[in-house]
């Protein structure tokens, strides 16, 4: 049947980068793979328009049904039995394309075309929702006649939206449709992204039964893993689900309108396919789709400790569901509103479900190992002791692991109250009895780590322990997660690692809906280290909520630095009674007898740690000194986080090792420095294109003569031609004399630590080149490195050795990129490399022949001429000159 063809329209916006993909040359098959609504149309329409004004004929077909022979041959005035020798002739009269649009893999009608894919006398398009398989499709791309273009080439790209809405923001239904043809334009004209049923059905007609059920499932989650949607991958290539790191999400715009328009049938789906999701998965799906009586059910199933991924969701999803509760939903609930702040209703809620007369002994052991945990964690440790007692009666009827997991967290009630001996005995009662393989073996491993820490200040079995439960925790426990992303972040600020600090902090912040405790406090710890004092008030409104005093004395304490850090008053922030607050106080009036007494052995090792730092910066006496030092079994590599250098006795040059190399050389401390030369970052300078020089990341300003002897330094020259280079009309002791006073010059703005670094006898050291990456990238023959770095030998220097050697680096290059696209293999690689070397030398004939050359052989002479007339203009305007005749053989003109 006659398909319907788009008028132009300038509603429609043209897309070059599409268009130049599609070939103009007789021989070629193009294959359109995408949904319904995602442009396929109108780019052909806009591309057989470029061809009928090239003189091609446009045959314009849809095979929704029927024989494509027949109304190939009704399209060209043939009879329907015409056999296809007589079909082919009539197409070779004159240059034919033939559209088949509507097009689906229905196999009769492949294996009927496969003449005309074969033998084609013209150009052939093939536009369908699904994908296509046949032989002759196979021999097409094989052969290298095949164009297949994806979702992934007709979506959209952001650019090409802001050309569609004009003057008005895109980003927005850009973000929703993520490039989607037909709703982004309709989103143009109207304002809003569509949502009328016939949208929709026009997806649901694209899909097959099972991918529509997969889709529909899909609609439920905001994230589905890779391995429990095999037929994701395939609605990914169509463009109706994303593809992200480790999996895959829907669109937002298709979700909300699939959900909108088959909400019944989607969970009808998901309840079919929702026991093979995972707890978490599960439990959000049903959520999502409002499905309670199955949500009830699975938290009372008892099979996954929700409260320990996702506390808030677990309360968002009670709050939904008809009450009573049952004893394993409210144990869900109760350590849920434990996890969130409200300890008090929390454990009686704990306590009520474990006590339940039906429970089992494994169950009953859980409330109470909860219940422990959250009372310690909040100072009610007789209350938790009294609860411990009550369980250990409990002790033997339960599994080993249930029985393993309340005694760790029995640890806690004696941790809290700074009984490392006590804690320590728990955990290893605890350790005897888990079971070889549980994974709580290694958290309590880890809180016995915790614990020597403290008792001992054993950082580095800290470091091992607590990396090892965050490891752990990421898949058993995301409860655990900020907790262990705080204490591992604030050792590595310690010893002076901040990037490593950075990275734990924004982590346990990340898992804030699993622990927004330690969240808030690693957040506070955050802002401190970016400096953001902004975000103190904010947060400490945050945390007032909570009437944890320790929390909100930390966050004081950490406002308090940074404002003190900047010069400004901090003595309003810290007014409370807490330890941490007391330290800052002393700190900002600088009197000791705002710490009062030295902390003793039973409080937290980080406490005692800014105690005595801040008793030594205000009293400054070495024996205080030697007393924080002792404190760890690390020593001095404790002080970066917790002293300034310049604090430092600068008769003891070893406690600078432990500091950033930055900070140590902005001391200017040379005892300090000399060991660590090595340490220093290389000399950054850029020569290609320019001239700048970066010290540590900063930029370098130099005067004339020593930004001269630099520039020469890197052409690796030796003293003598630099300073005959420089100054030629000087006698040599003259010169020698302006060299070293000019290499002294620069020297002090270089290597300002007073120490020879970059600048040696033998010449430059330590410096990163972009002209030595260069000339490394030519000697490896590493083209796309040429091609990334080459740029003129810094053009704003005119000495003759620079100019020299300016020609000489233009010619290697330009040479080895025309003989890299020579050698190509790969057309596309070929062109690339052609088209960059005519950009910086517009009139290489030899470079242009070869890119016509490929152009026509990949049937787009129309571009190939473009491309010629552009070189003509070229030519004529800068040297009056035509092209050669060998140029114009190639194309006959």
């Amino acid at each position: 049947m006659i398909g319907f063809r788009p008028k132009p329209s300038a509603l429609f916006l043209e897309r070059p980068r599409l268009l130049r993909l599609l070939p103009e040359e007789a021989g070629y098959v193009v294959s359109l793979e995408a949904p319904y609504g995602y442009g396929k149309s109108v780019l052909t329409a806009q591309w057989a328009a470029k061809l009928e004004a090239d003189g091609w004929r446009v045959i314009w077909l849809a095979l929704l049904e029927g024989d494509p022979c027949v109304a190939l041959a009704g399209a060209l005035g043939l009879p329907e039995t015409a056999a296809w020798a007589v079909l082919l002739t009539a197409l070779a009269s004159t240059k034919t394309v033939v559209i088949f649009e509507d097009f689906e893999n229905r196999s009769e009608v492949l294996e009927a075309l496969g003449p005309l894919l074969k033998h084609n006398p013209g150009l052939v398009l093939l536009a369908s929702r699904q994908a296509l398989n046949a032989p002759e499709l196979l021999r097409a791309r094989a052969e290298g006649r095949l164009v297949h273009l994806g979702t992934n080439h007709l979506a959209f790209t952001v650019d090409e939206a802001v050309q569609l809405f004009g003057d008005r923001d895109s980003s927005a239904a850009w973000d929703r449709t993520r490039g989607w043809s037909l709703p982004l334009h309709l989103a143009a004209l109207t304002g809003d992204v569509p949502d009328e049923q016939s949208f929709w059905e026009g997806v649901r007609a694209s899909l097959n039964l099972h991918e529509w059920r997969t889709l529909l499932t899909l609609c439920s989650l905001e994230f589905a893993p890779l391995e429990l949607f095999p037929l994701a991958p395939r609605l990914a290539t169509i463009g109706l689900i994303q593809a992200l790191e480790g999996g895959y999400r829907v669109h937002p715009m298709i979700c909300a309108g699939v959900l909108q328009a088959y909400w019944d049938e989607a969970r009808t789906a998901l309840l079919g396919f929702g026991p093979q999701l995972p707890p978490l998965l599960r439990g959000q799906a049903l959520a999502n789709l409002r499905l309670l009586e199955a949500l009830n059910e699975l938290l009372e199933s008892n099979t996954f400790d929700f409260a320990r991924f996702i506390p808030e969701q677990v309360l968002r999803w009670d709050a939904m569901l008809p009450l009573p509760r049952g004893e394993h939903r409210g144990q869900q609930v109760g350590k849920s509103l434990c996890r969130v702040g409200q300890i008090d209703q929390g454990v009686a809620l704990l306590l009520e479900s474990a006590r339940h007369s039906t429970i089992s002994p494994d169950a009953l052991l859980s409330g109470y190992k909860d219940a422990v945990f959250f009372l310690a964690q909040q100072g009610h440790f007789e209350q938790a002791q009294q609860l411990e007692h009550e369980g250990l009666r409990w002790l033997d009827a339960a599994s080993a692991e249930m029985a393993g997991r309340f005694l760790h967290n029995c640890y806690t009630i004696y941790y809290g109250s700074g009984d490392w001996t006590r804690a320590e005995t728990s955990l290893l009662r605890a350790l005897t009895y888990y079971p070889e393989s549980s994974p709580w073996r290694t958290i309590s491993a880890g809180n016995l780590a915790i614990v020597r820490w403290h008792a001992h200040g054993d950082l580095k079995g800290l470091l091992a322990g607590r990396g090892l439960m965050l490891e752990t925790n990421r898949t058993l426990s995301h409860a655990n997660i900020p907790g262990d992303c705080l204490q591992l972040a604030e050792l590595h600020f310690f010893l002076g690692d901040l990037p490593a600090a950075r990275a734990l902090l924004l982590e346990a912040v990340q898992f804030q809906y699993a622990n927004p405790r330690w969240a808030l406090e690693a957040e506070a710890l955050l802002s401190y280290l970016n400096n953001d004092l902004d975000n103190f008030a904010l947060l400490h409104a945050r945390v007032s909520v909570w009437a944890d005093e320790q929390l909100i004395g930390r966050v004081r304490f950490f406002w308090a630095r940074s404002l003190r850090r900047r010069g400004l008053a901090s003595l309003d922030v810290v007014s409370g009674d807490t330890a941490w607050e007391r330290i800052e106080r002393a700190l900002a009036l600088n009197n000791l007898a705002e710490l009062g007494p030295v902390f003793d052995l039973h409080e937290p090792m980080e406490l005692r740690l800014y105690d005595a730092a801040a008793r030594f910066q205000i009293g400054r006496e070495e024996l205080q000194l030697e007393y924080l030092i002792a404190l760890t079994q690390v020593r001095e590599h404790i002080l970066p986080g917790l002293i300034p250098l310049a604090l430092l006795p600068r008769s003891r040059a070893e406690l600078g090792f432990p500091y950033p190399i930055l900070d140590v050389l902005a001391s200017a401390w040379k005892q300090a420095i000399a060991p660590r030369l090595d340490e220093i970052p290389l000399l950054e300078v850029r020569v290609l294109g320019g001239f700048e020089v970066r010290l540590h990341g900063q930029a370098v300003t130099l005067t004339a003569r020593p930004r001269d002897i630099l520039l020469l330094l890197t052409l690796r020259l030796s003293r003598e031609r630099i300073a005959e280079a420089l100054w030629p009309d000087a006698d040599t002791d003259k010169s020698r004399n302006n060299l070293h006073v000019n290499l002294n010059a620069l020297r002090k703005v270089l290597e300002p630590w007073g120490l020879p670094t970059y600048i040696l006898e033998s010449g430059l050291t330590r410096a990163n080149v972009d002209l030595w990456d260069l000339d490394r990238a030519l000697a490896s023959n590493d083209i796309t490195a040429v091609q990334r770095l080459y740029a003129d030998l810094a053009p704003e220097f005119h000495l003759d050795l620079i100019e020299d050697t300016r020609v000489n680096l233009r010619e290697r290059t330009l040479e080895a990129v025309l003989e890299h696209a020579t050698n190509s293999g790969e057309p596309a690689a070929a062109e690339a490399a052609l088209e960059w070397l005519l950009d910086h030398e517009p009139s290489h004939e030899t470079a242009l022949a070869k890119l016509l050359e490929l152009m026509i052989r990949s049937g787009r002479r129309f571009s190939a001429e473009r491309r010629y007339r552009q070189f003509a203009e070229h030519l004529r305007n800068d040297v009056g000159l035509e092209p050669s005749p060998e140029i114009r053989r190639i194309l006959a003109v």
